[in-house]
């Protein structure tokens, strides 16, 4: 076992940057509060990383307030600060003053700052999308795997075949090598399988590299396990997709996916589907819609494969896509994106095959809480549809990311997402109120103020019939009316674009 090289801390700034340049957090957390408490307490770049470790910790993010607020008392103009509190506050769910702080930041920014205002703007968003969606939790249980499987370091991604017997995943674990900078180990991949109704202690796989050296982790999984694909290098800068052949729990001819997959751009994700012959997967190459997309490639009746192209735009946004997971049934395929309606970085959605189409459409977010503020990655269904495999950080696991089984206990929610911008003839306009109506029950359902800076407003509503109002001093009053459909004409998402005019 590799030794635990931490230290106590005493208060070395020069020690603590150096951890903190290597994202070692928990250690560099050390030093700057023991500096804090024993040297200076009004130090700015003290009280600053100090506030950084703390956000970029796992259950404790709230706690950079108090540091952050100390570098804003002494440094007006650090509108960088203003954004970090944002996001303090937005991981503690307090959105109203997390929208405060990114506002704050909009007001005070300048050229230089490390975010923009498009990166706050986006954060006000999710802000707004996680207020909406927490409103209607979905029903669900989550079950850890159990420390056969997880341990106290990142354990993630995990594919599950459709019997769920088996499951490879990715970890970080103490596999007796040097510690990396930043306090984890390398990534390695990890299997286990099912004997007598419970899994058996996940070993490193047979036949992978598992090279400390280089980054590899698990990708995809063919539904009975007997492919799978890996992801060899670091994936923010190069990234390459390879094929293994999994035979009596060894992986076998591991060599680089054939086709046109990867290039010279990123490739970091890839699913198959059931038949073998279509393969999903992520890069960042020209032609998409920005960011990292969803891919499609298929085999030729001559066993080759075409030529690669972009999933679209039903399922691909301006933002970031990630881990598509198309079920075995091929109905349904779960993917994670920074776009559409999500509630913060990468959540969960879901689309539906559209037959007629010949695509996957009617895109909708899993809900919270199997989504969160963070990011929320590769959801692996199982064959009957039960149950979903997630790696998330929740309090009560064995230390960091873990493995869960999260079965959804309601049948699927047919909430509508009502969202769009506001506008009026004189271009901006100001103090807007939403009035919404139940037109079935004859009440009010609910006020609604859109966000001030923007104008832009979201309403999630169940099925039904309502009445949307629209109000502003020195506008006439606007209003249009919503069916929410059951599941033969479901939409998730409404677009309404309105624009109010004077009544001067």
């Amino acid at each position: 076992m590799a030794q635990d090289d931490s230290v106590e801390p005493t208060g070395n700034m020069d020690r603590a940057d150096q951890l903190f340049f290597d994202e070692n957090y928990k250690e560099a957390l050390k030093e700057y509060l023991f500096f804090l408490d024993n040297n200076d307490p009004e130090d700015i770049k003290a009280n600053y990383n100090a506030g950084l470790c703390y956000l970029n910790s796992d259950f404790t993010k709230v706690k950079a307030l108090q540091y952050f607020e100390k570098v804003v008392f002494y440094d007006d103009e650090a509108a960088t600060v203003y954004y970090l509190m944002g996001r303090a506050f937005q991981a503690d769910h307090q959105f109203d003053r997390a929208i405060d702080m990114f506002n704050a930041f909009i007001e005070n920014y300048s050229m230089g700052d490390e975010f923009t205002v498009d990166d706050a703007e986006t954060q006000i968003e999710y802000c707004e999308n996680a207020y909406e969606l927490m409103k209607f939790p979905v029903q669900c249980v989550w079950e850890n795997l159990g420390g056969q499987i997880n341990s106290e370091y990142p354990d993630y991604f995990p594919f599950v075949t459709v019997d769920e017997n088996f499951v490879a995943f990715t970890s970080k674990r103490d596999d007796g090598s040097k510690k990396l900078p930043d306090g984890t180990f390398a990534s390695n991949i990890y299997s286990s399988h099912v004997e007598e109704g419970e899994y058996v202690q996940a070993l490193p796989m047979p036949g992978a590299d598992n090279d400390p050296a280089e980054s590899e982790v698990v990708i995809g999984m063919s539904g009975f396990g007997e492919k799978m694909l890996l992801m060899k290098g670091l994936e923010s800068i190069s990234g390459d997709i390879y094929e293994a052949d999994f035979r009596e729990n060894h992986l076998e001819n591991i060599k680089p996916l054939d086709g046109q997959v990867n290039s010279k751009w990123r490739e970091i994700a890839a699913t198959y589907a059931s038949d073998g012959n279509t393969i999903y997967f992520i890069s960042d190459r020209p032609g998409g819609f920005g960011g990292t997309d969803v891919w499609i490639i298929k085999r030729l009746p001559t066993g080759n494969w075409g030529v690669p192209y972009n999933a679209g735009r039903d399922i691909n946004t301006e933002r970031d896509e990630d881990f598509p997971n198309v079920t075995h049934d091929g109905k349904y395929i779960f993917f994670s994106s920074k776009g559409h309606f999500s509630m913060g970085g990468y959540d969960i959605f879901k689309a539906e095959w559209n037959p007629d189409s010949n695509r996957y459409m009617n895109v909708r977010n899993l809900g919270y809480p199997v989504n969160s503020v963070d990011d929320d990655m590769n959801y692996r269904q199982s064959q009957s549809g039960r149950y979903g495999y997630i790696s998330a950080l929740r309090k009560g696991g064995f230390g960091d990311y873990d493995l869960y089984r999260v079965t959804i206990t309601e049948v699927e929610s047919e909430y509508s997402v009502i969202k769009g911008q506001i506008s009026s003839d004189r271009g901006t306009v100001e103090d807007v109120s939403i009035t919404v109506m139940d037109l079935t029950a004859g009440d009010i359902f609910g006020y609604y103020t859109p966000n001030p800076k923007t104008n832009r407003y979201v309403i999630i509503l169940p099925p039904g019939e309502f009445d949307v109002g629209v109000e502003a001093p020195g506008y006439e009053p606007v209003s249009f009316e919503v069916k929410v459909l059951g599941k033969s004409s479901f939409q998730p998402e409404i677009d309404r674009n309105l624009t109010l005019v004077s009544s001067r």
